[in-house]
């Protein structure tokens, strides 16, 4: 079977942004994994407060702007990691944690006050009660050794 996918020399710059993109993240990443934590949970705290405070102008800046405002307690966590741990701060298990506060605290969020009953109106319940849950666990095990 043939290589349908070709590259278009004609697009410019435009080719090489992913490449760019990467190539700043990994040369940020290697110099100061704890600046860039810094600078990531700086951001989530910031687009939290953002629909609270702020008019969004759509829903997709509200939406936007909750999901990346969700898990600062799971970024925090990683950046005392980066600052304290001896160990790499950063693994696949240490970010699917996050991940998963961040989807339990987005869908918490995303999802209050939508007045939902029956089945749905209890998994809201659950969702809504497992985050503070979990967000709490991020920030003990900050303490952890």
């Amino acid at each position: 079977m043939e290589n349908t996918l070709e590259r278009r020399d004609n697009i410019g710059p435009v080719a090489d942004m992913p490449s760019a993109v990467s190539a700043a993240f990994s040369t940020y990443w290697r110099r100061s994994p704890a600046s860039f934590l810094w600078w990531v949970l700086s951001a989530a705290i910031l687009s939290s407060w953002i629909p609270e405070r702020v008019f969004a102008a759509s829903d997709f800046i509200r939406v936007a702007s909750i999901v990346a405002g969700s898990a600062a307690c799971g970024w925090m966590w990683l950046l005392t990691r980066a600052l304290f741990s001896k160990t790499a701060p950063v693994t696949p298990g240490t970010l699917a944690a996050v991940g998963t506060v961040l989807v339990l605290e987005a869908s918490a969020r995303l999802t209050h006050g939508l007045g939902l009953t029956g089945f749905q109106g209890e998994l809201v319940r659950i969702i809504a009660n497992t985050e503070p849950v979990a967000c709490i666990s991020m920030v003990a095990m900050v303490f952890a050794a």
